[in-house]
């Protein structure tokens, strides 16, 4: 690499940096949702447990209703559940938890994704080898729960054109977004990997040449 493609690689970078901050700011946003997500999964089941004994009691002593409400209380937030006859509860229990384990996944994957982008942006080249390799393996094992569940699976359909509303695609569709949209996030991460390393490059040969610019001038 010599001089002039050393000032090129820096310029390209510099035109880069506030595209990379913006990935930050946007996964950790991403991040908080899922952790809100991760809340509200966690009373549901919560509310579902005590329903289960409350729902049971009811029926014994009345015999079962032909639709039973609930309202439950977390803090300031009201959950209202309502059950048909012949419902059953932990089939409801079963797929929360399902939710609530790709949640925790997903959670693990974004994380891996904030901390990948941030180290990018601050041009520290081994931790973002080392979350970029973390997002990778997440992404598998990520990949593996939500076909596992892929019964439960909704994804929005970002390509349509401009005006029209994003349409909701189930199983097999949705599945095959989120495999898209973690196939850009693995070539970013590896694309990141390139540019930084040749940006550092480019750093010491320009501070080298500084340093001649110098020595010459002294003397």
């Amino acid at each position: 690499m010599n001089y002039e493609q050393a000032k090129n690689i820096k310029k390209q970078w510099n035109g880069k940096a506030n595209a990379v901050k913006d990935l930050v700011e946007t996964h950790r946003t991403i991040y908080s949702g899922i952790q809100e997500q991760i809340e509200v999964l966690e009373n549901k089941l919560q509310d579902y447990d005590h329903i289960k004994n409350i729902k049971r009691q009811f029926d014994d002593e009345r015999g079962e209703a032909e639709t039973t409400t609930f309202t439950m209380v977390h803090g300031t937030t009201k959950y209202q559940y309502t059950f048909q006859q012949g419902d059953d509860i932990d089939i409801f229990i079963k797929d929360l938890s399902r939710c609530l384990t790709a949640e925790k996944h997903k959670q693990k994957y974004t994380n891996a994704l904030v901390k990948m982008y941030s180290y990018a942006y601050n041009q520290d080249l081994a931790n973002l080898v080392k979350y970029y390799n973390q997002v990778k393996e997440l992404s598998h094992t990520f990949m593996e729960v939500l076909e596992e569940n892929m019964d439960l699976l909704l994804a929005e359909d970002v390509n349509v054109p401009d005006g029209e509303a994003p349409k909701k695609t189930k199983r097999e569709g949705a599945y095959n977004e989120v495999a898209k949209a973690m196939k850009r996030r693995l070539d970013d991460g590896e694309l990141l990997v390139k540019e930084l390393d040749e940006l550092l490059i480019a750093k010491e040969i320009l501070e080298a040449k500084k340093k001649s610019k110098k020595r010459k001038g002294k003397k």
